[in-house]
């Protein structure tokens, strides 16, 4: 059989790790056809307590053009928080801020304190604030740059807990009517990445 370049939406569920093999956790791959823990890979991953759309592909080179900074694809999230966001906050949010990984901000890299902490520059590109009708706060927020529990971190910074964090979008792929560990599959001209527009 020919090979066939794909791109896979999945829905992932809440609790299962991104990951090919994890001792201590539930992985994507254990709902997954048998062959694909070895044919194929995620596209940046999402945290065990976040859910929806990941993206897969049999092609690994796939997975660095999507994953490099300069492309600059973009990612929409949907998070629930505690309370209600102060949108004199959005511009603050769109800015360059240093912050560890506990969501604490670096002021003074100078101060000891901050020697033994990890630390990255966060921002997010865009943020939309509603309340739906059961009374429930959300931000949309669109990424095209990420780091490791990148808007958990940066909202957490503003004194935000985060209830819940969708990924409802991965450039032009979305779930629509995909249930948990659900996917669909997307054939792919061979090479058709290196026409991926830039936003």
């Amino acid at each position: 059989m020919a090979f066939k370049p794909v791109i896979v939406a999945l829905n992932k569920p809440i609790w299962y790790v991104v990951s090919k093999d994890d001792k201590h956790n539930k992985t994507i791959y254990e709902f997954l056809p048998p062959s694909w823990k070895r044919d194929f890979y995620y596209v940046w991953r999402l945290d065990k307590d976040s859910q929806w759309l990941l993206l897969l592909t049999n092609v690994p080179e796939l997975v660095n053009e999507f994953e490099h900074p300069s492309r600059n694809i973009f990612k929409i999230y949907e998070v629930e928080i505690t309370r209600p966001f102060k949108t004199q906050l959005k511009d603050k949010l769109k800015k360059w801020m240093l912050i560890t990984e506990d969501g604490e901000f670096v002021k003074n890299t100078d101060d000891p304190k901050w020697k033994w902490k990890h630390m990255d520059f966060l921002q997010v590109h865009d943020i939309h604030y509603h309340k739906d009708s059961k009374g429930r706060y959300f931000v949309r927020i669109l990424l095209t740059y990420w780091k490791k529990r990148h808007i958990r971190r940066l909202l957490k910074a503003f004194d935000y807990k985060v209830l819940k964090l969708t990924r409802v979008k991965y450039w032009k792929y979305e779930l629509w009517t995909l249930k948990p560990k659900q996917y669909r599959m997307y054939p792919i001209k061979w090479r058709w990445w290196k026409k991926l527009n830039i936003i």
